[in-house]
């Protein structure tokens, strides 16, 4: 009996140990920040004011670098149920899976722990299904498992939803976009992380981005190469245990931008490398018309990724009836391509989801972006107006350097509750990924 005992509690232990192995939470530290010495906390926050103190909850605007640290689980589970550990995919959902294009609304399910924001749930209203609440440990399992990287390509509203996925991960309470239109990179491990920005410009008198610049910069800079933070992503990606995951964003807004940069983007990953592409062509593009250059390009590059899904165009907030009739033809037309091409195409109708019923507050004076951002004064004469470095992150001496040393921070633009939490993008990235990990039952995905 004693044996019997002994076996019991070691088997118990052994049980435990597997647990607290298997799940744990996942807390963020900054290292760096990318700002520099760019101090916003005495900046006011316009049109609505600011719903928390950014003195206490942001000393660091937005990291740069940072490490994770690990602890176990609460008997309530992690304060942010994003931040777990858990690996396993999804349970299989057979015929009840659901797609990224379902009608649906946003549920209000009350304020989040430590938080003064509600958090809702989107969820489809024309089918049995639910989009479960996935966590960080099953996405950057299976985008490491395969080797993928995520590739966010649009204008700023997918800026916006690229960043919401880094501050998901990071599990920021609060992110403000930086309001550059470049190219960004983020990298992450187990143990640390890095972000950087791509140079917009050769020409530093230059305020508007290149387009050319842009796309010749694709190689080198999503190689971490060359650029901005090059050296710092490397000493910091120097921690990790394993290859890190790499996260991108291409600042692509146009037709002509996607149809030569998305190939040049493919060619500079490694053989073999299938990447996870999310696309829009939104605000920057004019008429309804979608180029046939523009289809065949997707049809081409199609055997070369794991799954493209194409986003729509939110016009809830679009004033003009003109171009308001405009976006919504071309959603049409590219919702009826995609599912004329079937896999690896998948639609996301952020149209429809930004047209449900009780959507989450969104930017304020009829601003149709979800996410604070900064608003550079860029009005007078002399201003110092922000750059983005162009060394490799260093300075002469072989010191580090911040990416963005220099700039005039006028105010914060802000969302409707002053709250910058972003629950919008956060429920797309929960769409994404419910139907992106829920077919690991099948072994082609």
């Amino acid at each position: 009996m004693g044996n019997t005992r002994v076996l019991l509690c070691i088997l118990l232990v052994a049980a435990l140990s597997v647990k607290t192995k298997a799940e744990q939470c996942v807390s963020y530290k900054p290292s760096s920040c990318l700002f520099g010495d760019i101090d916003i906390r005495r900046r006011h926050c316009h049109p609505s004011p600011c719903n928390f103190d950014i003195q206490v909850e942001m000393p660091c605007v937005f990291p740069e670098s940072g490490e994770f640290e690990y602890s176990r689980v609460p008997s309530k589970g992690c304060q942010d149920p994003f931040m777990s550990t858990v690996r396993h995919g999804p349970k299989p959902c057979g015929e009840r899976c659901c797609r990224s294009d379902h009608e649906g609304d946003f549920i209000n399910i009350g304020p989040v722990r430590g938080r003064k924001n509600d958090r809702y749930s989107y969820q489809p209203t024309d089918s049995t299904c639910k989009y479960e609440e996935l966590g960080r440990g099953q996405l950057l399992h299976y985008l490491h498992s395969r080797g993928s990287p995520i590739a966010v390509m649009g204008d700023s509203m997918m800026r916006q939803f690229f960043l919401r996925l880094v501050m998901m991960i990071r599990g920021q309470k609060r992110l403000i976009d930086y309001h550059q239109h470049a190219h960004a990179q983020y990298l992450v491990c187990r143990e640390a992380d890095m972000f950087r920005i791509s140079t917009s410009v050769s020409n530093e008198s230059s305020i508007a981005p290149n387009d050319g610049h842009l796309l010749a910069k694709i190689p080198s800079f999503f190689r971490t190469t060359s650029g901005p933070g090059t050296l710092m992503a490397q000493t910091a990606m120097a921690k990790c245990s394993r290859a890190p995951v790499h996260l991108n964003y291409l600042h692509l807004p146009r037709f002509v931008n996607q149809i030569e940069s998305i190939p040049a983007y493919l060619k500079s990953l490694p053989p073999g490398v299938k990447p996870v592409l999310l696309i829009s062509v939104a605000y920057w593009q004019n008429g309804e018309e979608v180029p046939e250059e523009y289809l065949t390009m997707l049809s081409d590059v199609a055997p070369k990724v794991r799954k493209i899904f194409i986003i729509s165009v939110p016009t809830v907030r679009v004033v003009s009836k003109e171009k308001r009739e405009m976006y919504i033809a071309r959603n049409t037309f590219m919702k009826g391509w995609v599912e004329s091409k079937g896999e690896p195409f998948a639609f996301l109708d952020y149209d429809r989801i930004s047209l449900s019923k009780h959507t989450p507050p969104g930017g304020a004076d009829n601003n149709w972006h979800y996410m604070c951002s900064i608003g550079w004064r860029t009005s007078c004469a002399n201003c110092d107006l922000l750059r983005v470095d162009h060394s490799n992150g260093v300075n002469e001496f072989g010191e580090p350097v911040p990416q963005m040393p220099v700039g005039n921070v006028e105010r914060i633009m802000s969302t409707e509750d002053g709250v910058c939490a972003d629950e919008m993008n956060r429920n797309l990235w929960q769409i994404v990924l419910n139907t992106l990990l829920t077919p690991w039952k099948n072994s082609s995905v």
